[in-house]
């Protein structure tokens, strides 16, 4: 191999080094854009984490406020404010216990169904 084909081979392995150099350049661009935006998505995922955690904490301070002032009502009239049962037919044994009422049979009396008929709110008509 005489110095010419040297010269040519040294050429083509240093034209090579520098295209994969360019590459790569290209490629940590490609990565650092990647990594700024993934970086941004973080933070803004952070921020809506921050505001959720503010608005449920709100929501939790309004809830003790409420339970409070229904425990101060409770203690100024006396009367004991009852959470809604979870079925009809508990609903309709408590009543007739608080009313002194007999409970009403479903079957007997179809508007005595209309309790449980509320989707929302089971036992509140």
């Amino acid at each position: 191999m005489d110095r010419t084909d040297m010269l040519a081979a040294l050429e083509a392995k240093v034209k090579t080094m520098i295209e994969s150099v360019q590459q790569l350049r290209a490629e940590n661009q490609r990565l650092n854009t990647e990594l700024a935006a993934a970086q941004n998505q973080i933070a803004q995922a952070g921020e809506h984490q921050s505001a959720q955690e503010a608005e449920w904490s709100t929501v939790r301070s309004r809830i003790d406020q409420l339970l409070g002032e229904l425990d101060q009502a409770e203690q100024v009239t006396g009367d004991r404010v009852d959470v809604p049962a979870q079925s009809a037919s508990t609903t309709r044994t408590e009543t007739a216990t608080t009313t002194g009422t007999e409970p009403t049979d479903p079957a007997a009396d179809p508007a005595a169904d209309n309790l449980s008929s509320n989707p929302v709110l089971p036992g509140i008509v």
